[in-house]
């Protein structure tokens, strides 16, 4: 199983020792110093190298037939993975794949091949202690003996993981685009565009409509789907099983309405079947403003806007169930309905952020895009958290970044062309804050129908009409998202022809596909279809400048990883079981990391296997080259000798020069211009003007939209402080404890029973309080140790505020909390003024010591939805901290720790 240890990624010093005679050097000197020099190599691997397969490390099959129904060897090999750290196989490995998932308690006969098809076998970096030995102390100091491991072996672990998505081929997004058609399907009306990575559904506008499947890997027509009506939109599921459309009444509908239909195309050699017909609201058909439908990358739900009722309907995922009654209110445990909003005014366009926490709905007559957080569409109204980005112009168009980074908003001006805006996503320290200027840019005179980004945000496609001319043409501009703030005049593309009447855009980013759907003339010729287009990098010579835009992170998942068993499940049910060669894909998934003797060997075969002309029989090739200075009078010459491939020039020597005058002084200046250089003989002064850089943008940081932490109970490294009340459940009483507070909720409790232990976040492991242990042979020997104390903890929510210091908390009965306190048990006892005691001795207690391991503080109650807490607290609150005060970026757990005093001070601190 995959290594669970918390393996830092970071450096963890920027300090390195600094030795002087005579000095006192102790276990931390010698830690941190293999520390620094370690963290220092990591480093360098990770970013001057990068992260993958250096050699070896290929999955093959086993020798023995027998064997290859759950043997695979993985050969030996060297990587590094993505935190710069190094992983060695020097044997063979022979790996159990039915003992693997035997160890887990997973049947491989019981799984459903949706939840998990493909094998991903993934080598993960380990370490664990050796040799151990006794240790004089521990590390509390409470024991008389201990042991400690004398070695550290660094070593590594193999992964398996049953996967239903594929991981995407390793590859950079362009530094620019080029669009080339490839080809174009015709068809008569295409209006709607969906596709699930395999197959592409285009949806006519005739009635009653159809939808032709297509395999995108070589546009094939699959089959065609009749539609009962009129189709306006629709999407399908993110695992390709279920196809949703909307579509006007038919025949033996008794009202006019809109109608949200459900086919499950997981056979498309078979007429799809119906799953289920959903009414969104009796209303006039208008096919100037229809409904729209999406679905949640998040968790599959289903979004559907109607513009005429001015509702929003957020569905379950039962609705792929036949049977569901479509009448049963939001609430009911049966009702397909998970949420309705009523968004008021006029709601001309909605998108989700892929991370699942942002609804967002252009509103074309207050001139706004609503964000609702997803996370309280179930609430009452008066509940939900709704921010407003005001425009001042009227918004038609939406589209988010695959990785939830970047809004992009078309607008529409009451006079003048169209104009394009980019906010990014964020909560802290400002929501939504716009990118670059709020005019936007310019997007001509066309009128914008569609637009689609790729993954990062960093490209916009726009498809527009123009209008003057009859059909209306189709184009498409790219849009350099990157531009809109440092130079938005040059951040659209030329146009792009495509099909007449365009209206939709499709991006395939796997495949490097663009889609454009056209309806065509109302008469032949032409009747429309979908214009295929192949998206590829502009410029090579570009590549080295991605450096300016930020260093690479780690995913979360830092395994590396190796192989891919297509379909090994469904193989395995239907008894083909053997792992072979055949099967085993192991270039697709797999990362690289080239050595210098692996580019070297790239170099010199592209130097001797250049292009040459067709027919002609190809030369012995250069393989080497030296030269010699000849006598200036000799006439320059080369020798080649074929059986060594080695070429020898000849070069006559120049005559002799005169003397140069010599540079005496330098001086510089950043221009606007072209690079240049002046010499004054004079002075012997050389002057350089060097153009300036353009400015680069922004950087990420870290993980956005962690948790944090934001209030503490006490002020950090000081004294006077006192402990919070905490009240009030028939349990405990009123009681007195530290709190701190999060800015979302965290799962404090056992879901279950929160006093059923362990609780999620316990006092023996999570959040711990240390008080000083006057152990007078510690004391005798010079040891200041600090051990956790007994107590519990439990949700509360803040009540009572001194500043910024929290006085007084409520204890809730939910598991999920915005704040967490820490009652002492009952050896201690704490005076209504706020000083704690012990309770047999009653000595008084002043330093308190704080402990909060965020790697266990999660901020969800379902674990494969959860992360975990940014655990820094801030600069500006401790000076600990590793971001400033407002960042919306963070680093998953860490530990937190503080102290303070009850009482004064000691002088002998204040020193």
């Amino acid at each position: 199983m995959k290594n669970t240890n918390c393996l830092s990624c970071d450096l963890p010093t920027q300090e390195r020792l600094h030795y002087f005679t005579g000095q006192f050097l102790t276990q931390r000197d010698f830690q941190d110093e293999q520390n620094y020099f370690i963290g220092k190599h990591r480093q360098h691997n990770r970013y001057l190298h990068g992260y993958g397969t250096v050699c070896g490390l290929k999955v093959v099959q086993h020798p023995n037939p027998d064997c290859r129904d759950r043997f695979v060897i993985l050969e030996p090999g060297f990587a590094l993975d993505c935190c710069g750290r190094e992983i060695l196989v020097k044997e063979p490995i022979y790996f159990d794949v039915i003992k693997y998932f035997a160890a887990q308690n997973i049947d491989l006969n019981s799984i459903k091949p949706e939840d998990g098809n493909h094998l991903l076998l993934s080598l993960c970096y380990n370490e664990c202690k050796t040799e151990f030995v006794s240790a004089l102390y521990s590390e509390c100091g409470c024991d008389e003996m201990g042991s400690d491991a004398n070695r550290i072996y660094e070593g590594f672990e193999v992964e398996l993981q049953l996967v239903q998505e594929l991981p995407k081929s390793p590859h950079s997004e362009s530094v620019g685009v080029n669009l080339n058609w490839i080809t174009t399907l015709n068809l008569a009306q295409a209006s709607r565009l969906a596709f699930d990575g395999k197959y592409l559904y285009v949806l006519t506008a005739a009635e009653p409509s159809q939808i032709l499947v297509y395999e995108a890997e070589n546009s094939v027509l699959l089959r065609s789907i009749d539609v009962e009506a009129r189709g306006v939109d629709l999407a399908v599921s993110r695992d390709g099983k279920y196809l949703y459309i909307i579509r006007d009444k038919t025949a033996s509908d008794s009202t006019d309405n809109y109608f949200l239909q459900v086919l499950n195309v997981e056979n498309l050699g078979t007429p799809p079947p119906t799953v289920n017909t959903l009414p969104l609201g009796n209303r006039p058909i208008d096919l100037n403003n229809p409904p729209q439908v999406l679905v949640a990358a998040a968790d599959g739900k289903v979004y559907t806007l109607d513009p005429k009722t001015k509702k929003i309907i957020v569905w379950k995922t039962s609705i792929n169930t036949s049977g569901v009654d479509p009448n049963l209110p939001v609430g009911d445990p049966n009702s397909p309905k998970y949420a309705e909003i009523d968004t008021g005014d006029e709601p001309r366009a909605i998108a989700l952020t892929p991370d699942g926490t942002w609804l967002l709905v252009a509103d074309g007559i207050a001139n706004e895009v609503k964000a609702f957080k997803i996370e309280t569409l179930n609430q009452p109204p008066a509940s939900r958290i709704i921010h407003t980005i005001s425009l001042g112009e009227s918004p038609r168009l939406l589209a988010v970044a695959g990785n939830s980074s970047r809004l992009y908003v078309v607008t529409f001006p009451a006079t003048g062309n169209k104009k394009l805006r980019g906010f990014r996503i964020q909560e802290t320290p400002q929501l939504f804050p716009e990118i670059g200027t709020a005019n936007g840019i310019d997007l001509g005179a066309e009128e914008p129908v569609a637009i689609t980004t790729s993954p990062s945000g960093r490209w916009l496609y726009l498809l527009l009409k123009d209008s003057s001319n009859s059909p209306p043409k189709g184009i498409i501009k790219v849009v350099d998202g990157g531009k809109l703030a440092t130079d938005p005049s040059h951040a659209v593309s030329e146009p792009i022809p495509v099909v007449t009447n365009p209206q939709d855009i499709l991006l395939d980013p796997e495949k490097g596909r663009l889609y454009a759907a056209g309806q065509g003339a109302e008469t032949p010729p032409p009747y429309g279809g979908v214009s295929v287009l192949e998206v590829t990098e502009e410029k090579c010579s570009e590549i080295v400048w991605r450096a300016l835009d930020g260093c690479p992170n780690c995913p979360e998942d830092t395994c590396v990883p190796l192989a891919v068993v297509e379909n090994y499940l469904k193989n395995y049910q239907n008894n083909d079981k053997a792992i072979t060669d055949a099967k085993i894909e192991n270039h697709k998934f797999r990362p690289l990391v080239p050595s210098t003797e692996t580019l070297r060997q790239l170099v010199l075969c592209a130097l001797e296997t250049g292009a040459k002309p067709g027919g002609e029989v190809a030369g012995a090739g250069v393989k080497s080259a030296d030269a010699e200075s000849v006598d200036p009078t000799a006439n320059a010459d080369a020798d080649f000798d074929p059986t060594t491939g080695n070429i020898h020039f000849k070069i006559p020597r120049g005559q002799p020069g005169k003397d140069g005058i010599s540079v005496k002084s330098a001086s510089a200046e950043s221009v606007d211009t072209t690079a240049d250089a002046d010499f004054d003989p004079n002075t012997g002064n050389i002057h350089f003007k060097i153009p300036r850089g353009q400015p680069g943008k922004d950087g990420e940081g870290l993980e956005a939209g962690l948790t944090q932490i934001i209030q503490l109970s006490w002020q950090h490294n000081t004294g006077n402080n006192k402990l919070a009340e905490i009240s009030h459940s028939n349990r405990l009483g009123t009681k007195h404890g530290v709190v701190i507070a999060f800015s979302k909720p965290v799962l404090v409790s056992n879901p279950a029973d929160r006093f059923d232990p362990p609780n999620q976040i316990d006092a023996d492991h999570v959040f711990q309080v240390l008080l000083e242990n006057n152990d007078p042979n510690s004391e005798r020997l010079g040891f200041l140790c600090r051990c956790p104390v007994k107590g519990i903890v439990i949700p509360v929510e803040p009540v009572n505020f001194d500043g910024d210091r929290i006085i007084a908390a409520q204890e809730i009965g939910e598991p999920m909390a915005k704040a967490a306190a820490f009652i002492f048990d009952n050896r201690f006892f704490s005076t209504d003024n706020g000083t704690l005691r012990f309770t047999r001795s009653e000595t008084e207690i002043n330093e308190l010591w704080i402990h909060l391991r965020g790697d266990f503080v999660l901020d969800n109650k379902d674990p494969a939805q959860a992360r975990a807490i940014d655990a820094e607290f801030v600069r500006g609150e401790l000076p600990t901290g590793d971001r400033p005060r407002g960042s919306n970026f963070g680093l998953q757990g860490g530990t937190f720790e503080s102290w303070f005093w009850i009482g004064d001070r000691p002088k002998s601190e204040d020193a």
